[in-house]
C-alpha cells in the first residue's frame, strides 16, 4: 500500500505530532508499506536517516514565531503527486496536513486518515481564529475523513465540545518502547523527573513555583531533572533563568541518556494545562516510575491515586506539593505492578490500528 504521511513538523524536530508521525512512519514501512512524508523543511535533517523518502516543502512561517508551521505553498503538482497515492495520512487536523490531505480527496478521490492530536481554541494564542477554524472548516475536515484516530477519551471530549463532531472516533493507543530498561534502585536523594518542551502549556511554571512548599516540608533531599528543549518562540519567565540547586536543567538528552533518566526516576512529572495524551505518563509508568500529573490526556484513565500515582489541578501549588510529599513517603518507584497499567499502550498497537483504517480506507474507495 502506498501512504502520504502529512505532517507540520517532522524528526529531527521534537514533540507530540513529531513523535507519532515518524512510529508511524517506521510501523508502516516495517509492515511492508510503501510510505513518503510530506513535511515543512528543517536544515538540521538528514534525509538519509530514515528508510523512507521525506519531501520537505519551504516553510513560510519562521521558526521562531510559532508552533504553526505552515508551506510557503501548496501548489497543484503537489496535489497531483498526492493523486499517486492510495490513502493519505495527516497528523494533526490544526494543521496544514488536514486541510491539504481533504483536498486531495476532494480532486482526485484519494481516501484520507486523521489522526487528530486537537487542542481546543482556549489553549491556542489566536483563540478567535483558532475557534471559528473549528466550528467551520475543521468539522468538515473530520466528517469527510475515511477515519478520526484520537489518543484519549479526554481528546474526544474536547473535539466534540469544539468543533461539534461526535465521531465516531478511533483510538491510536501509542505507547512506550517495546524493550525498556529494568528499573534500578537507586540510593541517594529522591529524584523526581520532567520530561517535555518548555512551552507556555506544559506548565512547567509549576515545578519552580513549589519549590519553597517542598524545601519547608520535605522529609529528605530530593532534586527535579527537568529534560527538554525551550521552545523558540517561548520566553522564560525570570525565576527560570536563575540556577537553583534542587532543579536543575538539563536540555533535551540522547535516547540512551533518556532511558536512564527513566529508570533511575522516583517521579515523573507531568504539570500540563493540556495534553492530546501525554505519552510521558507510559513512558514512566512502564519504567516503573509513578506519575503526579494534571488531570489531562490520558492521565485520568491510567493514574490510581496512590496507586501508580496522583492528580493535582493545573497550577495548584499546594496540590503539586502534597502528591510529591505523598510520592515521597509512599515510595512506588519501581513497583512490577505499575508497568501493568500501560500494558495495551504500543507503539505496535498504534501502527495495527493505523494500518487497519488504512485498508478499510481503500477498500471503501474501491467501491
Amino acid at each position: 500500500m502506498k501512504v502520504a504521511i502529512l505532517v507540520h513538523r517532522f524528526a529531527p524536530a521534537v514533540g507530540g505530532a513529531e513523535n507519532l508521525a515518524l512510529r508511524l512512519a517506521e510501523g508502516l514501512v516495517a509492515r511492508g508499506d510503501e510510505v513518503t512524508v510530506f513535511t515543512t523543511r528543517d536544515p538540521r535533517r538528514e534525509a538519509s536517516a530514515f528508510p523512507f523518502p521525506v519531501r520537505e516543502l519551504t516553510a513560510r512561517t519562521p521558526f521562531t514565531r510559532g508552533y504553526f508551521f505552515w508551506p510557503g505553498s501548496l501548489r497543484a503538482k503537489l496535489l497531483r503527486d498526492l493523486a499517486s497515492f492510495d490513502v493519505i495520512h495527516a497528523v494533526d487536523v490544526s494543521m496544514w496536513s488536514a486541510l491539504l490531505a481533504r483536498v486531495a480527496w476532494k480532486r482526485h478521490g484519494v481516501p484520507y486518515v486523521v489522526t487528530s492530536l486537537y487542542h481546543p481554541a482556549d489553549t491556542q494564542r489566536f483563540v478567535r481564529v483558532k475557534r471559528a477554524y473549528d466550528k467551520t472548516l475543521l468539522r468538515r475536515i473530520l466528517r469527510d475523513a475515511a477515519a478520526v484516530l484520537v489518543l484519549s477519551a479526554s481528546e474526544e471530549r474536547a473535539i466534540a465540545q469544539g468543533t461539534g463532531f461526535a465521531g465516531p472516533f478511533l483510538r491510536f493507543p501509542c505507547g512506550a518502547e517495546e524493550s525498556l530498561s529494568q528499573p534500578a534502585r537507586r540510593e541517594g536523594p529522591f529524584r523526581a523527573l520532567y520530561v517535555g518542551r518548555l512551552d507556555s502549556h506544559k506548565g512547567v511554571q509549576d515545578i519552580l513555583g513549589a519549590v519553597p512548599l517542598l524545601e519547608a516540608k520535605a522529609s529528605r533531599p530530593w532534586s527535579i531533572d527537568v529534560v527538554g528543549e525551550r521552545a523558540p518562540w517561548f520566553e522564560l519567565p525570570p525565576a527560570f533563568e536563575a540556577k537553583h540547586e534542587r532543579v536543575r536543567f538539563r536540555g533535551r538528552l540522547a535516547p540512551e541518556a533518556l532511558a536512564r533518566a527513566y529508570a533511575e526516576a522516583d517521579l515523573l512529572i507531568l504539570p500540563s494545562r493540556y495534553e492530546t495524551f501525554g505519552l510521558v505518563l507510559v513512558e514512566a509508568l512502564a519504567h516503573g516510575a509513578p506519575v503526579l500529573s494534571t488531570p489531562v490526556g490520558i492521565a485520568p484513565e491510567i493514574v490510581s491515586v496512590g496507586k501508580t500515582g496522583w492528580l493535582y489541578a493545573p497550577g495548584d501549588l499546594e496540590g503539586f506539593a502534597r502528591g510529591f510529599l505523598a510520592a515521597m513517603e509512599a515510595d512506588l518507584a519501581r513497583r512490577g505492578d505499575l508497568r501493568g497499567a500501560v500494558a495495551p499502550y504500543r507503539w505496535s498497537a498504534g501502527v495495527a490500528q493505523a494500518r487497519a483504517a488504512h485498508e478499510a480506507a481503500v477498500k471503501a474507495a474501491r467501491r
